[in-house]
């Protein structure tokens, strides 16, 4: 889709990682979105990130999910239903 060069890139990143393929994106905004929908991550679930971080880095799971920042204790917001810590 993004042209031969591009998909010659995928193949040989998906071989370097030993796996089955691999996918570019623009940028690690895109990549964070990405990921969390192939987690299966879905609206109103929580992913929590880091208090000092780039702003894109909360943006991209705001996409996606509930986010919550904890600059103080990453122990007492962690629930049952948080899936995910991203730690970027």
């Amino acid at each position: 889709m993004q042209g031969p060069k591009v998909e010659a890139f995928e193949q040989k990143w998906a071989e370097y990682c030993g796996s089955d393929r691999a996918v570019a994106v623009s940028n690690g905004t895109v990549a964070i979105q990405l990921a969390l929908n192939a987690l299966g991550m879905e609206p109103g679930q929580e992913v929590i990130v880091p208090a000092l971080t780039f702003g894109l880095t909360a943006t991209a799971v705001g996409h996606q999910a509930t986010f919550q920042y904890s600059p103080t204790s990453i122990a007492t917001p962690i629930r049952s239903s948080t899936p995910i810590l991203n730690g970027v």
